[in-house]
């Protein structure tokens, strides 16, 4: 096809990921006493289901002055071959663990430094599920009958996720 200047290819490539978990999460929280310190140990596990809930969507708008403007299904790296929603469940366990101390500095002053952990394996992220391998015969308006891989792909990426929080506080008692 011949170009004709001015002629403007906008592509929208949207990816998107969801993650829900839902369990039963049960442990122990220990406190043991040294003079004003204390520390408290914190271990979790949580059973449960979690759901992945993943979008690929992409559009082509092209515009040719003196003409409407075309809209298309599929962009570059949200084409015809991986466009959807797609929604994958099972079980996990997520274990979480946390330390606390806590140190009494005045009859009326308490300081607490504290960290902890939760771990989460398989979830799903969008940035995960770009393929960039890209097969130029599957783009909007051109010929697919030329062949090629049915690329881009959708895989469902699984990534291990650490959620880490540090805690620091002080308590002032009247």
């Amino acid at each position: 096809p011949a170009f004709i200047a001015g002629t403007q290819i906008v592509s929208n490539d949207s990816f998107s990921a969801h993650n829900e978990f839902h369990g039963l999460d049960m442990g122990f929280r220990s406190q043991f006493f040294w003079n004003s310190l204390s520390v408290d140990v914190l271990t979790k596990l949580a059973v449960g289901r979690i759901t992945r809930t993943t979008g690929i969507g992409g559009d082509q708008t092209i515009t040719v002055p003196g003409l409407a403007p075309v809209f298309q299904g599929g962009g570059v790296l949200a084409g015809i071959t991986n466009n959807g929603t797609r929604v994958y469940q099972d079980w996990k366990a997520m274990p979480e663990a946390g330390v606390t101390l806590n140190w009494q500095v005045r009859s009326n002053v308490n300081l607490r430094l504290g960290y902890s952990f939760i771990f989460l394996n398989a979830v799903a992220r969008a940035a995960d599920m770009i393929d960039t391998t890209v097969n130029p015969n599957l783009f909007p308006g051109a010929n697919a009958a030329l062949g090629g891989p049915l690329r881009p792909t959708n895989v469902l990426p699984r990534a291990d996720m650490w959620i880490q929080t540090i805690n620091f506080g002080v308590e002032f008692t009247y």
